[in-house]
């Protein structure tokens, strides 16, 4: 999602920007992103058997989703605590996929 909008905002600059700034896009590329997450995160799980990044994942996963339904001021700042929070789970589901010696 964060790797991805940035991406589709630079095409609606060059077409009209509200088609890149319409809810339903930005929902579609987060759910896509969630999808690609959770499958990541089953991978590693099933190479390693450790549950803390899948944990870190989901919490991440938790807060992205409330940033993005509840509307409040600072529901930017939870999505962005929840993709750091899945950067972590991401980078730890990486690292115990490549110390397991399964």
């Amino acid at each position: 999602h964060c790797a991805a909008f940035p991406l589709f905002i630079s095409l609606g600059l060059l077409g009209g920007a509200t088609t890149v700034l319409h809810h339903s896009l930005e929902l579609g590329v987060l759910l896509i992103s969630l999808g690609l997450a959770s499958w990541s995160s089953y991978r590693g799980w099933r190479i390693h058997h450790n549950m803390l990044p899948q944990v870190i994942i989901f919490l991440g996963m938790i807060f992205i989703l409330i940033g993005y339904f509840v509307a409040t001021s600072t529901d930017h700042t939870v999505m962005a605590v929840g993709g750091f929070i899945l950067v972590i789970g991401h980078i730890m589901n990486y690292r115990h996929q490549f110390k397991c010696s399964c």
